[in-house]
């Protein structure tokens, strides 16, 4: 059965010369009793795909800013103020409101079904961190004023947000109106659907007391699981055989040998396999915690985007979870990775020096096919264990590669 998501954010932007604009401006000094009867005048976010969520408010319980808690005459005078100036100037307003399910507040303490309670100040400490964040993704954190109210009614609590410049920043661009052909210049409004879900995750984190536990989940990829083993030195078989069946299968350019990277992709299932192994063998007790503590953000992420492939958000949750084992992979096979890389350096490094006084200056990959075909000899003389083979394998791949490479620019 699909959940319905606990949060819903959705925003619009409205050119200066909007008459919607206008009466923003008119009742944002007005009582509250007078604002929320002309909720439908002011509010340019009236659909947004989730009907049940954004009914009209009952009740509205006062306009909040980024410094104050509510607004007495002469300080609600001067924002209106503040948004005319923007208006004159040609600013954007962005409208941008998010909206909670009640039930799912109640889940987590912050709002009492029975008494209709709500801990408004951790709703406004919440929305001001998500808005900080927006104006920042945005570039708009110098310039920007913006003014807030929470509605409440029977099925959900949200906040409206507005938003302006009252020396605008943002660029202008031209409207080309379909129907005259008529262009005017209008400043650019939109805003990042990344920069959106920073806001809304802000705020969702920030009002439910989710950073203790996310910062947690992130201490064990960056330093409890392992990133900075010293992999050749495990003491068995299996892991020295995996390790030279990944090292056998790289490409010759030791620049490609990132995780991440195209070329490893049929690499990659391996070193997986090896970093898996040894998690499961050295460090069960870390990756039961890292396994446990994923899985509960990953409910309480159903719970805050919902479930169902009708939802915006469809697999949002399952996507952290994968999002967050590969940030883990990343980690370890990129560990693997770059101490092969050093191991190969090394060796080739000491090949050089050790054998300057039997073949002369060492030559660089780009030498002759004779002095190659000698220089491989050399190695395979003085190499003997399994890491030097690993070695001479990777100097053959180099010589070749770098002979082709000659070839095509002689010709």
């Amino acid at each position: 059965m699909s959940k319905r998501p606990g949060i819903v954010q959705v925003g619009k932007f409205i050119a200066s010369g909007s008459k919607t604009f206008s009466t923003y401006i008119n009742y944002m000094d007005r009582n509250e009793a007078m604002r929320t009867a002309a909720f439908n005048k002011y509010n340019a976010v009236d659909y947004d795909g989730y009907n049940d969520y954004m009914t009209n408010p009952i009740k509205s319980d006062g306009l909040f800013t980024q410094n104050r808690d509510s607004l007495n005459t002469l300080q609600r005078e001067h924002l209106k103020k503040l948004f005319k100036t923007a208006q004159d100037n040609g600013s954007v307003m962005w409208q941008n409101v998010i909206s909670f399910d009640n039930s799912f507040l109640a889940s987590q303490g912050i709002y009492n079904m029975n008494t209709q309670e709500l801990n408004q100040q951790e709703l406004r400490t919440a929305i001001r961190a998500g808005m900080d964040k927006l104006l920042e993704k945005e570039g708009l954190d110098n310039s920007a004023v913006w003014s807030a109210s929470i509605h409440l009614n029977t099925d959900n609590i949200h906040v409206h947000v507005a938003t302006v410049e009252p020396n605008p920043t943002r660029p202008y661009k031209t409207i080309i109106n379909p129907h005259t052909n008529k262009t005017t210049q209008e400043r650019k409004g939109y805003i990042k659907k990344s920069s959106y879900e920073v806001f809304k995750s802000t705020v969702a984190n920030t009002l439910l007391n989710r950073n203790q536990s996310l910062e947690r989940l992130s201490q064990l990829i960056r330093e409890k699981l392992p990133n900075n083993e010293s992999w050749q030195s495990l003491q068995d078989n299996k892991y020295l055989t995996m390790y030279r069946n990944i090292h056998s299968r790289l490409p010759a350019d030791r620049r490609l040998w990132k995780y991440n990277n195209n070329a490893m992709n049929g690499v990659r299932p391996f070193i997986d396999q090896l970093s898996t192994q040894y998690l499961l063998e050295y460090k069960p007790e870390l990756l039961n915690e890292f396994d446990s503590m994923l899985k509960k953000e990953v409910v309480f992420r159903e719970a805050l985007y919902g479930t169902g492939q009708q939802g915006k958000e469809f697999n949002r949750a399952q996507d952290y979870l994968k999002n967050k084992y590969h940030e883990l992979y990343s980690k370890m096979g990129n560990s693997v990775l770059n101490e092969m890389r050093e191991t190969d350096k090394r060796l080739l490094t000491n090949y050089s020096a050790d054998n300057e006084k039997e073949v002369g200056e060492f030559k660089a990959p780009n030498q002759s096919a004779i002095s190659s075909l000698r220089a491989i000899k050399q190695i395979k003389r003085h190499f003997s264990n399994a890491e030097q083979e690993m070695a001479v394998k990777r100097y053959e791949r180099e010589l070749d590669r770098n002979e082709q490479k000659d070839n095509q620019q002689q010709r």
